[in-house]
């Protein structure tokens, strides 16, 4: 049976559809309790009441000569705020102002919908609620922000998870390595601490010295000139 695998009380509209069985001429569900809806086709949407517990749905087969064996399916019913979603994936760097990226979030159990929001200077283009957005990066949108995703249903939000993305990085907060008796002929050792969203690192070497390892990490080996 395919459908749901948990309901929230009190809702309505649930559609469970069993495949067509060949030969089949009509079909037999059987409901748990405090569900109502009634099919005698392969499909029956079901309403669960307010009291509505964990139950089973049955379907059986019926043809010319009798009816099929049972098939049952365990439907839950919704009680707990659904947990965050594990991850976001989509592009954390070199997102431009003016242009559209698509971001989605793992699935999480007994979710009936999900959350997003853009970062600043950013909106949702489509698909608000589901598991995949596109979102829309103005020209103001700044060096970076956070794209945020909650899960939900009928009980409430979970709390959030987070993914930050960059347009531009920061510039790195300090250089270490030696400054006084740099002599010729030496081999030094400079380094910056990593930046959030940084791809690369590009060095400048003063006159007559070489960078000699490491351009575009963010630590270097200079060899001074004589």
């Amino acid at each position: 049976i395919s459908g749901p695998a948990a309901v929230c009380r009190n809702s309505t509209g649930n559609v469970f559809t069993t495949p067509a069985v060949a030969g089949a001429t009509s079909y037999l569900w059987t409901l748990p309790t405090g569900a109502t809806g009634s099919s005698t086709t392969n499909s029956i949407t079901l309403s669960f009441n307010a009291t509505y517990s964990t139950g089973n749905l049955i379907v059986s087969a019926i043809g010319p000569c009798g009816t099929s064996s049972a098939y049952t399916q365990s439907v839950a019913a919704i009680t707990a705020v659904p947990s965050a979603p594990a991850a976001i994936s989509g592009p954390t760097v070199n997102v431009c102002a003016n242009t559209t990226q698509t971001y989605s979030c793992s699935a999480v159990t007994n979710a009936t919908s999900y959350q997003w929001t853009a970062p600043t200077n950013a909106t949702i283009a489509s698909g608000q609620g589901t598991q995949t957005v596109t979102i829309s990066f103005a020209n103001n949108f700044g060096a970076n922000g956070t794209v945020s995703v909650k899960a939900q249903n009928c009980v409430g939000l979970s709390t959030a998870q987070t993914l930050t993305v960059y347009r531009v990085p920061a510039a790195p907060a300090a250089i270490s390595g030696s400054v006084n008796n740099v002599c010729a002929g030496s081999v030094l050792t400079y380094v910056v601490a990593a930046v959030p969203g940084a791809t690369g690192y590009t060095w400048t070497a003063p006159t007559n010295t070489t960078i000699s390892s490491g351009q575009g990490t963010n630590s270097i080996s200079l060899t001074v000139g004589s």
